[in-house]
């Protein structure tokens, strides 16, 4: 488990994973993913460090985990197998600084963009300027890919990560403005290169073996799935989100940074607020929150206004979820003075303030029953 992005780190699809099946994660000192990983009763959570390399010699198979070249909680994966050689990139910026084996014979990376919900889901980019942007980050993956290639010249490229679909109906807009790369936008490329190009809608199934690299090529369907829509009215089913709950909430997330909060839960075209709540952090750990529909924000102050879908916000702050949750799912929509992305605040609520950590400090509310059935 490379991140704990919901894409990559999702719990109904672990769900289908015996329990005490041995998981590979990376050793973040936030202990972002390992966290997670134990909350979902997972029995064998292994998080390996950036400087360690797993080996076993009678079948002559290693592998390690590589940080991501940024400050973000993501890693790649490096896999040796006789004498062959996988490396697998994940979602990884300029992962372990690119320093590569001298040898790559499969290489495994993001290729499609789209995953975040920049810019489609912030107010203060113009919808003129979205097209730009989205156009520049798919031709910035395809850049970062092809300069990969050329440097370590793998005998055979796998894109991967990059094959979701915006399905529920709620978020057309992002279906029809969200443009991706595909697979075939790498054609002329690998062809160049001569790399082999694999395209796992056509090869479920690659072999790895001391010698070689096998590949079968048929079709193969996928994980059987509830349409979104059913998913969606799950989740409307539970419980609303509380004043008390928020309250509870911010009062213990112990973020320490001058910032200026407003959260908006609305509806699912982010319209119709049915509460306001601003909330006021502060360096020294302590947080100020108000839900009065006057607020003053404070002029030396970033400010940071989130609208989320209400249901959404409610699973986030009850189930301890990272907040990236809401940007990855296009679940919200943002607004900020200045145009920047908040760091600390970003990395706080979606790596160090999560599950245990979230529960721990709330447990004191006995007059919670949602946080009670968690605990």
């Amino acid at each position: 488990i490379s991140h704990n992005h919901p894409d990559h780190l999702h719990p109904q699809t672990l769900s289908k994973i015996r329990k005490d099946m041995p998981i590979v994660t990376a050793s973040f000192d936030s202990g972002s993913t390992k966290s997670m990983l134990t909350d979902l009763k997972f029995k064998f959570v292994n998080a390996l460090k950036f400087d360690e390399k797993w080996i076993m010699k009678e079948n002559e198979f290693a592998f390690s985990v590589l940080k991501s070249g940024d400050f973000r909680d993501d890693s790649g994966l490096l896999i040796e197998i006789g004498n062959k050689t996988v490396l697998l990139t994940v979602d990884s910026n300029f992962l372990d600084f690119w320093r590569f084996p001298e040898k790559v014979d499969l290489l495994a990376s993001s290729f499609a963009g789209g995953a975040s919900g920049f810019p489609l889901c912030f107010e203060t980019v113009k919808p003129e300027r979205k097209h730009h942007v989205v156009a520049r980050n798919r031709k910035s993956a395809l850049t970062t890919n092809k300069m990969v290639l050329q440097k370590i010249k793998p005998k055979a490229f796998l894109p991967y990560a990059g094959f979701f679909k915006e399905r529920a109906k709620r978020d057309s807009y992002i279906l029809e403005n969200n443009k991706k790369n595909t697979v075939n936008d790498y054609v002329d490329l690998c062809q160049n290169l001569d790399v082999k190009l694999i395209d796992v809608n056509k090869t479920p199934l690659i072999s790895i073996t001391q010698s070689e690299i096998l590949t079968q090529t048929y079709a193969s369907p996928l994980m059987d799935e509830e349409t979104p829509e059913i998913q969606i009215a799950k989740y409307e089913l539970e419980n609303e989100l509380s004043e008390k709950e928020l309250v509870q909430y911010f009062e213990n997330c112990n973020f320490c940074a001058d910032l200026d909060l407003l959260l908006l839960p609305v509806n699912d075209n982010f319209q119709n607020p049915t509460r306001s709540c601003f909330i006021k952090f502060q360096n020294d750990g302590s947080t100020k929150i108000s839900f009065e529909k006057e607020f003053e924000r404070r002029p030396d102050v970033n400010f940071l206004q989130i609208k989320a879908r209400a249901y959404e916000l409610t699973r986030i702050v009850q189930r301890g979820l990272p907040w990236e949750d809401l940007s990855i799912g296009f679940q919200c929509r943002i607004y900020r003075e200045p145009d920047i992305y908040n760091v600390k605040f970003w990395y706080h609520f979606t790596n160090v303030y999560i599950n245990d950590s979230v529960r721990r400090r709330t447990k004191d509310c006995n007059g919670c029953e949602v946080i009670a059935q968690q605990l």
